[in-house]
């Protein structure tokens, strides 16, 4: 039997570095056990967080939202990424309050629609055309067979609300309205100019039917007694509308304007047969 006076001198006789092994196996302070702990949890904690605020937004961006508008369909226009938005409570129109667009004709009215398309009333020039570059038409997914080149280079090219607004300003305000006031825009109207004004009022009729119900109006509409002289109620609405800033549009079309009547180049022999 090993006796304790055997044991020390045992430990004696080893190096010191060999005595001091022991001291690296002693049990780890309690302290740091819990410190370690801790550390462990909330690391674990923050994965769990992290992760759940991924799924959150994977969901929401994949899920269906009724209040949004998907435009991945839509064709590629080069004033897209120009276009602001507003919001807009003066949608609906009263027959007790009239904009400057609409009424009995002044002077005031006609340089408003005329405004419309022609910004700069000093300029000759306006916004309804401008001249697109091949790109700009191949990404639009416009056909390239045949379109109409512009003098000054690139190719013939307009916003559609242009199309819509010279509809409104040229056939359907003056032309639909003319037996309400034809003494003013046409007192000596022809029979070939009433033919001509039925084609062009057909085309720009069927032009905005379209237009109207691709934008599908949604805004609320009640009806009220605005006052006793109406036999029938009338329409209001308190609803809030998103509309594009219309500033936004014209100032982008008035800086790639092209000259007004615009120059382009004749179809060659080929295209006319």
């Amino acid at each position: 039997m090993t006796s304790s006076t055997d044991i020390r001198d045992t430990q004696e006789l080893l190096p010191d570095g060999i005595k001091d092994v022991r001291s690296h196996f002693k049990r780890p302070d309690s302290s740091e056990n819990s410190k370690s702990r801790l550390t462990s949890r909330a690391y674990v904690f923050a994965l769990h967080a992290v992760l759940s605020v991924l799924v959150l937004l994977l969901w929401r961006t994949s899920r269906h939202d009724a209040d949004c508008v998907s435009l991945k369909d839509r064709s590629w226009s080069p004033v897209n990424r120009f276009v602001k938005y507003e919001t807009n409570t003066q949608l609906a129109p009263t027959y007790d309050r009239h904009s400057v667009y609409s009424g009995s004709p002044t002077d005031e009215q006609d340089e408003a629609w005329h405004a419309l398309i022609q910004p700069d009333q000093v300029m000759i020039h306006v916004a309804t055309f401008f001249n697109a570059s091949r790109q700009e038409l191949t990404m639009a997914g416009e056909s390239m067979d045949e379109v109409v080149e512009a003098s000054d280079g690139g190719y013939l090219a307009a916003l559609g609300v242009y199309h819509e607004i010279h509809c409104l300003s040229k056939y359907i305000k003056r032309r639909l309205r003319l037996w309400l006031y034809r003494d003013r825009y046409h007192p000596n109207i022809t029979d070939a100019e009433v033919g001509e004004i039925k084609e062009h009022l057909d085309h720009c009729l069927e032009s905005l039917r379209l237009t109207v119900m691709c934008h599908g109006n949604t805004a609320l509409y009640s009806f009220s007694w605005k006052t006793r002289r109406h036999s029938k109620p009338g329409i209001q609405s308190g609803s809030r509308s998103v509309c594009v800033d219309w500033g936004s549009i014209r100032d982008w079309a008035y800086s790639r304007r092209l000259p007004f009547p615009p120059s382009y180049v004749p179809p060659t022999e080929d295209a006319q047969s």
